[in-house]
């Protein structure tokens, strides 16, 4: 094998800084995008004026919890997906991995916090109510989006997996 020279390097390391900048930029534009839109629909929709749910149940401890729960689903989906999308751009800038965590993180959860507040207002604006926010019930719902994220992600890897050995076996079988 013949060793790269010292141009060859900077052309390939030149290479691999425009694709993880057009991967970061292309991700982000998406979210960019998705958040507009969002806004939009969030602006366009008419706030009805009679309630359309009248159960204090409901409206007291159910959609409370299910805005956090919008929230930390989001949170921890962005996060799973963006990470590796924008990590590769940011170790450039940052050679530190907790670093670019931590503002992959930071970044990631203002991202789903606003997210979840144009969800909240759009249910808001749709049945006609005020949802109140209590401490209790954004706790409890951040552990209930957590989990069924979790839920989620653990049977998808388990079809991945699934997947992989049948593949492994035809490829055997060949």
């Amino acid at each position: 094998m013949l060793k790269k020279t010292k141009l060859e390097e900077n052309v390939n390391a030149d290479d691999k800084y425009l694709a993880d900048r057009r991967i970061f930029f292309k991700f982000n534009s998406g979210v960019i995008f998705f958040i507009g839109l969002l806004g939009i629909i969030t602006y366009l929709i008419p706030k009805t004026k009679v309630a359309q749910i009248t159960s204090p149940y409901i409206i007291n401890n159910i959609l409370p919890m299910i805005y956090f729960i919008v929230f930390s689903f989001l949170y921890g989906g962005i996060f799973l997906i963006g990470d590796e999308e924008m990590r590769g751009f940011l170790n450039y800038f940052f050679q530190d991995d907790i670093l670019d965590l931590g503002i992959i993180a930071a970044y990631f959860g203002l991202i789903s916090l606003i997210l979840a507040i144009f969800i909240k207002t759009i249910i808001e604006k749709l049945l006609g109510i005020k949802i109140k926010t209590i401490l209790l019930y954004d706790i409890l719902g951040f552990l209930i989006g957590r989990g069924l994220l979790l839920v989620l992600i653990y049977f998808m890897e388990d079809k991945d997996k699934d997947n992989n050995n049948e593949d492994n076996k035809n490829n055997e079988k060949q």
